[in-house]
C-alpha cells in the first residue's frame, strides 16, 4: 500500500462558513427551533408508496432498528449527555437518517447503512469529508463518530454528524435545481462555482479512493462505486479508469437478457474507442463528489448553501469529469432534440434553455472564482499554472467525451459516434 504526501493546494477564494442556522437550531427551546427534519419527507421521496421496493426494505430496516441502542451509542459518544431520537426519518437507496436530540440542545444526524458495507466504503467516505472539512471551507457535516462494523449494539454500520438545518431546493426525488427563482441563480451558481474551484485545488497522483491505514497515514485505495458502477482498483492514468468502468458494466451485461446485454457489448466497444483517444489536461487528479446534484445540496432560506452531503463513493477523477453543472442536468445533442415528438418538442426545449443558461452562469462564475483565486495566489512564488482553468476545460472536447462515461448519463452510440467523428453538435 502507497501512502504519501498531500500536495499542497494554491490559495482560493473560500465560502462564507454559514453556520449560524446550525447553531440556531442548538437552542435549549426545541418546540420553537428548527430541526434539520423539518424538510425530512421520509417516504415521499419515493413517490409516497411505502410498498416500492425501497420503500418496503426501508420499513423493514426501522422496524428491526434498535432505537434504544442507537440512543445508548449516541449518549456515550458525548460523554453521558442524554439524547432523543425523533420518528422522523429520511432515505435513500442505501441509507436512513435519524436526528438526535440532546438535552442540552446540540443536533446531530445518525446515517444508518441499510444494508452492511465493506468497512473500508465507510472508512473511506469519513475520510474524505474530514479531508474536505480540514482543507477547504466546503460547508460540510463534521463527523463526530462512526463504526464501520455492524457488530454494535445497534446491529448497523452509522456515522453520526453535526445537524444541518437546511433543504434541498428541489421536488422529492428530483435531481436538477430547474425551479430556481431567476434572481437568484447568478448567487447559487457562485456558490457551487466556489465549491468546485476548492475541489479541483485537491490534487492527489492516482485516481481512486481516499482512505486512511493503521497508522493514520492517507493512501489512495479502489475505486468505491454504487451497484450500477461496480468497485474497480485504483487508476494511474484516465485511460485506466475509463477501461475500468466498461468493462465492469460488461460484466454486468453477462446476467441480462440477450438484448440488452448485445446493446451494452456495442456501446462498450465505442467507449473503448472513445477512451483510447481521451487527452487529459492534468497529470494529478482532484477531489470530487460523486453525485453532486440538487439534492445533496442544502440551502437556507436566503439561498446560501449551507450543506453538501452524501460524500459516498467519493473519488479522484480525471479533472474534466469535474465538468458538469451541479443540478443543471446535460446539455442534449442536435439529433436527440430533433428526434423528440412535436408533441414533447417545447418542453424539451424549454428545459435545454435552462440547462444552457446554468451551465453559462456556473462558466461565468468560474471565471470569476479562478481570477480572484489568481490575484491571490500572485505573491505565492511557488505557484505554478501549468493547467488551463476549470471554465476552460469546460469548453473542451475532452470534457464532453468525460461525459459519456459519468454514472448518471446515458448515451446513445450515435452520440460517441459523433464524438468519435468530431461532428457532434450541441443544439443551442
Amino acid at each position: 500500500m502507497q501512502t504519501f504526501d498531500i500536495r499542497s493546494s494554491t490559495p482560493i477564494r473560500r465560502l462564507p462558513v454559514l453556520r449560524t442556522e446550525v447553531m440556531a437550531t442548538n437552542s435549549k427551546d426545541a418546540h420553537t427551533r428548527h430541526l434539520p427534519s423539518d424538510f425530512w419527507t421520509g417516504f415521499d421521496s419515493w413517490q409516497g408508496d411505502p410498498d416500492h421496493w425501497v420503500g418496503e426494505r426501508v420499513s423493514r430496516f426501522l422496524g428491526d432498528l434498535d432505537t434504544h441502542a442507537l440512543q445508548q451509542i449516541c449518549t456515550a459518544t458525548r460523554k453521558g449527555i442524554a439524547c432523543t431520537i425523533s420518528d422522523r426519518f429520511a432515505c435513500g437507496t442505501e441509507n436512513v437518517l435519524k436526528e438526535i436530540v440532546y438535552e442540552d440542545g446540540v443536533v446531530w444526524v445518525a446515517r444508518l447503512a441499510i444494508k452492511r458495507q465493506p468497512p473500508e466504503v465507510i472508512r473511506s467516505e469519513v475520510t474524505t469529508m474530514r479531508y474536505i472539512k480540514e482543507h477547504t471551507t466546503i460547508p460540510i457535516p463534521q463527523v463526530m463518530g462512526y463504526d464501520d462494523s455492524a457488530d454494535n449494539s445497534a446491529s448497523c454500520q452509522y456515522i453520526l454528524m453535526e445537524g444541518i438545518y437546511g433543504r434541498p431546493y428541489t421536488e422529492p426525488g428530483a435531481h436538477h435545481l430547474f425551479h430556481l427563482p431567476d434572481n437568484k441563480v447568478g448567487a447559487v451558481f457562485a456558490q457551487l462555482a466556489d465549491i468546485l474551484v476548492q475541489l479541483s485545488s485537491l490534487r492527489f497522483p492516482e485516481i481512486g479512493s481516499l482512505n486512511i491505514d493503521e497508522n493514520g497515514q492517507l493512501y489512495i485505495g479502489d475505486v468505491y462505486g454504487t451497484s450500477l458502477r461496480g468497485r474497480f482498483k485504483k487508476c494511474s492514468t484516465p485511460l485506466q479508469y475509463f477501461q475500468s468502468i466498461i468493462t465492469n458494466s460488461v460484466n454486468r451485461a453477462e446476467s441480462m437478457d440477450d438484448n440488452r446485454k448485445a446493446a451494452i457489448l456495442s456501446t462498450a466497444k465505442l467507449k473503448t474507442q472513445l477512451a483510447s483517444r481521451f487527452l487529459s489536461h492534468a497529470d494529478t487528479y482532484p477531489l470530487t463528489h460523486p453525485d453532486f446534484q440538487a439534492q445533496n445540496v442544502l440551502f437556507d432560506d436566503e439561498f446560501r448553501i449551507v450543506g453538501v452531503i452524501d460524500w459516498s463513493y467519493a473519488h479522484t477523477v480525471p479533472v474534466e469529469c469535474m465538468c458538469c453543472v451541479p443540478g443543471g442536468g446535460y446539455i442534449l445533442p442536435e439529433f436527440q432534440i430533433n428526434s423528440i415528438s412535436p408533441a414533447w418538442k417545447d418542453r424539451v426545449m424549454y428545459l435545454q434553455s435552462v440547462r444552457l443558461r446554468f451551465r453559462n452562469a456556473l462558466c461565468q462564475e468560474l471565471r470569476a472564482a479562478e481570477d480572484e483565486k489568481l490575484l491571490i495566489s500572485r505573491g505565492n512564488q511557488d505557484t505554478i499554472m501549468e493547467e488551463p482553468p476549470l471554465s476552460h476545460i469546460f469548453e473542451t472536447a475532452s470534457a464532453r467525451h468525460a461525459t459519456i462515461f459519468a454514472e448518471f448519463y446515458y448515451p446513445q452510440d450515435r452520440e460517441i459516434i459523433d464524438l468519435l467523428e468530431d461532428k457532434l453538435v450541441i443544439c443551442y
